[in-house]
């Protein structure tokens, strides 16, 4: 019995070694352990990182795979609570930011404030709203209030206003549920907002290539115009040449008439000479 109750517990030694080995291994030095992303309430930038570890145990996955699930991810949480987001580009690369930075601390030989100052950092929310303006809480009533110059699509509803200003402050409120109503109007916004996207790179594409016809058609009048000009300064040489032979026809008249004259009265001094040797 002894022998027995000895081999368990040594057993239970050796698998809470391996635990803690597996433990350790997985454990990273900024982020602490892997993890899922909360599902009632919007992640921190701790949680975004920890669930990036949860996900990088996947085999065959890269690193910007990754980036790529999790942004898609947090935007479903913020889905959710019917807030509007930015771009999903703009979120992807604030993921990848995120988990370069602390790869670079861990590799780097940097001040222990500098990165304590990164940790503390992470204990904020991942803020991915499209709007940015500051939310404040109204003296009178305690309600969040908000100045907003936003565009219509980025704004925050204003029942949400609350919810949001707890996630950036106490974190003591969480997503009970999705709002149908709240979420169809930013659905609705979001198609509204695509749809620009894609009028608008529309028409940047027939702008382009109404720039380059009219590229085609300068080249092309540019070539008519030496065609054209070749056979006018022919037609005008040949003007220059007619003109010139005209004013050359008119220099030789005054000669030829003056000879004729000499010649006639050179005959008729002949004829007088002629007349007065008959006389004598």
């Amino acid at each position: 019995m002894a022998s027995s109750t000895a081999k368990q517990r040594i057993n239970k030694l050796s698998s809470l070694k391996a635990v803690t080995h597996t433990r350790q291994s997985t454990e990273h030095s900024i982020f602490g352990f892997p993890s899922k992303l909360p599902s009632n309430v919007l992640p921190t930038s701790l949680d975004v990182a920890r669930h990036f570890l949860f996900l990088k145990s996947r085999p065959n996955c890269s690193n910007n795979d990754i980036y790529k699930i999790v942004a898609e991810e947090i935007i479903k949480l913020w889905n959710m609570a019917s807030i509007p987001t930015i771009q999903y580009q703009s979120v992807l690369k604030r993921v990848a930011q995120l988990i370069d930075y602390a790869a670079k601390l861990c590799r780097s030989k940097s001040s222990s404030n500098l990165h304590k100052k990164y940790v503390n950092s992470l204990t904020h929310l991942f803020d991915i709203a499209a709007c940015s303006c500051p939310i404040t809480n109204e003296s009178e009533n305690m309600e969040a209030g908000i100045v907003c110059t936003c565009s219509r699509e980025k704004k925050i509803p204003k029942q949400e206003l609350e919810f949001l200003h707890d996630q950036r402050s106490t974190r003591k409120m969480f997503i009970a549920g999705v709002d149908v109503a709240a979420t169809n109007v930013l659905k609705r916004r979001q198609r509204r907002k695509l749809a620009e996207e894609l009028r608008m790179k529309k028409q940047k594409r027939i702008k382009e290539s109404k720039c380059d016809n009219l590229a085609d058609v300068s080249v092309n009048d540019s070539e008519l115009e030496s065609k054209e000009s070749s056979p006018g300064d022919e037609s005008e040489q040949e003007v220059s040449e007619s003109y010139s032979s005209s004013e050359t026809v008119n220099q030789m008249r005054m000669p030829l008439s003056n000879l004729a004259k000499k010649q006639t009265d050179l005959e008729y001094l002949t004829v007088l000479l002629l007349h007065l040797q008959q006389q004598f």
